[in-house]
């Protein structure tokens, strides 16, 4: 199964993500030169992780609707997909992490 098969939808909203800041440093890719440090939060000039070396890769879809929805068939007219009106909050997310470190 692709992401490019179907049935599709198309939202419409909001996303926030908890993002890992770890990996956006080239160094932190190699064993040889990892430090500890590169868990921690930047300090001053200190990058160490970055801003958010703690983030557990959750995230949330906050107030989405579904604007539309393709099938096997093609466009989809009326489905009740069609007519939900909220997918989460702010604080409840309806998808998150597979697990945490």
């Amino acid at each position: 199964m692709s992401y490019l098969s179907r049935p599709r939808l198309a939202l419409f909203g909001q996303f926030q993500a908890d993002v890992s800041t770890v990996n956006n440093d080239v160094r932190h890719f190699s064993n040889k030169d990892w430090e500890d440090r590169f868990q921690q939060k930047q300090q001053g000039d200190i990058e160490n992780g970055w801003w958010n070396p703690d983030g557990t890769g959750a995230f949330r879809l906050v107030n989405v609707t579904v604007r539309a929805a393709l099938s096997s068939t093609g466009l989809v007219a009326d489905d009740p997909v069609l007519r939900a009106a909220r997918a989460g909050t702010a604080t409840t997310p309806i998808c998150a992490a597979a697990s945490k470190r």
